[in-house]
């Protein structure tokens, strides 16, 4: 019947239900403030049900409603200007400094010899006007091929992209490893992948693509494709270059090719003048978003923790052999010691979360507070989500009932389900 959990009407609700949300959240500039909150409450409650609801279904229907209405959600961002962050502008004007044959890892915005673009209209929108710009090597490849466009949208058309190839390398990947392709809702209605991806265009889908193609390639046992792609994520982002000794765990001469190919990229580029050191001093000494350990206890004292825990998920590793988990260690370790904790940061564990073995009660709980908290992050922005303080109660309203309905479906029992693992273990013998 169409009301039973594990039935496609209750699916069908929650994504019609998500991409009402969406469409409504990309009208948010006119809105006013409590409808604005009320989206987001809504798209929080449908993203975290859908993923519920599919968690363990492998019919075509499920999958495809899944698939259907997260695209449709993306588009309906997508058509809307970026709202909670300005990244993507300087994604664009970086790429147009590159059009003009200079340097943006060498020219601050307010140089003289940028006067030309800083009497145009996108000038108004670039944020750290007076710090050049810090992104890794591959980034400005994506920037130069987003700038050919007339205007912000070639940005995020391009980052969208790196968005849906890694939805389809979870499905790919959850097909390969004999787990549900339900679990792929995870990713794909995202509240936190949604708003940072298809509304705001930020890089981070194509290092979160990267990543995954190297669990693909780790379940394929193809280590060769595996060192490139994270080699890839690691010049697209720095974050990823902790994942390297985690991924070659048992193969330290794949470790050792990504290193050296990274290092190579990095020296070339500094061979030819780009102030790398000077870059990353700013990243560290200037941005501030949200409070983390590194206030603190230091550089030192976070260097030490995050080195601790990558070490121990690389040791877990060589014991279960699961990629995805330690992905995930080592990200939550990243955004407590890294001095700018920002909310499209954790975008890669909404990805990695689908491919974890569940193998118990205890496993499932983590993995649903994983989702809840990644579904709740962009709380983080504060204002332009509830901009007067009366909305804070009903964003705290609505993530309550979503709250309460993620404890009616653990009782409920089809998410959290000992027989999960057993039942892909069978069909991948038999």
């Amino acid at each position: 019947m169409w009301y039973r959990l594990d039935g496609n009407g209750p699916l069908a609700l929650s994504g019609i239900c998500l991409f009402a949300s969406a469409f409504t959240l990309a009208e948010s500039a006119s809105l006013p403030s409590p409808t604005i909150a009320l989206a987001y409450g809504s798209l929080t409650v449908s993203g975290l049900a859908g993923a519920l609801l599919a968690w363990k279904r492998r019919d075509r229907t499920a999958i495809a409603l899944v698939a259907g209405f997260g695209v449709a959600a993306r588009l309906a961002l997508f058509a809307s200007p970026p709202i909670f962050s300005h990244d993507v502008y300087r994604y664009l004007w970086d790429g147009r400094v590159m059009l003009a044959g200079l340097d943006p890892l060498a020219l601050a915005p307010r140089d003289p010899l940028l006067a030309h673009l800083a009497a145009t209209p996108l000038f108004a929108y670039v944020d750290y006007r007076s710090i050049p710009s810090l992104y890794p090597p591959f980034a400005y490849a994506l920037f130069y091929v987003g700038a050919f466009s007339s205007g912000v949208y070639g940005e995020k058309l391009v980052m969208l992209g790196g968005d849906l190839i890694a939805l389809g390398l979870v499905l790919v990947t959850l097909h390969r490893r004999v787990l549900p392709l339900g679990r792929a809702t995870v990713y794909a209605w995202s509240p936190l992948v949604l708003l940072e991806f298809a509304q705001n265009g930020h890089l981070e889908s194509w290092a979160v693509a990267a990543v995954l193609v190297t669990a693909l390639a780790l379940t394929l046992e193809r280590r060769a494709l595996a060192a490139v792609a994270l080699t890839c994520a690691t010049l697209v982002k720095l974050t990823p270059a902790a994942f390297i000794p985690l991924a070659f765990a048992r193969a330290p001469r794949w470790a050792l090719a990504c290193v050296t190919a990274c290092a190579a990229v990095y020296a070339v580029a500094y061979a030819v003048g780009v102030p790398l050191p000077h870059s990353l001093r700013n990243y560290i000494s200037v941005q501030r978003f949200f409070p983390t350990a590194f206030r603190a206890v230091g550089p030192l004292g976070s260097g030490l923790i995050f080195v601790a825990v990558v070490a121990f998920a690389t040791w877990r590793r060589r014991a279960t052999g699961n990629f995805a988990t330690g992905v995930i260690a080592i990200q939550l370790a990243f955004m407590l010691c890294t001095p700018n904790a920002l909310p499209w940061y954790a975008t890669l564990i909404p990805a990695a979360v689908p491919l974890v073995d569940d193998r118990g009660r205890a496993e499932s709980l983590t993995l649903a507070a994983l989702i809840v908290v990644a579904s709740i992050l962009p709380l983080a922005y504060g204002p332009p989500i509830f901009p007067a303080t009366g909305d804070v109660a009903i964003v705290i309203a609505a993530l309550a009932a979503a709250v309460i309905g993620v404890v009616a479906v653990i009782l409920r029992a089809p998410f959290f389900d000992r027989r999960t693992r057993s039942v892909a273990i069978a069909q991948e013998i038999a």
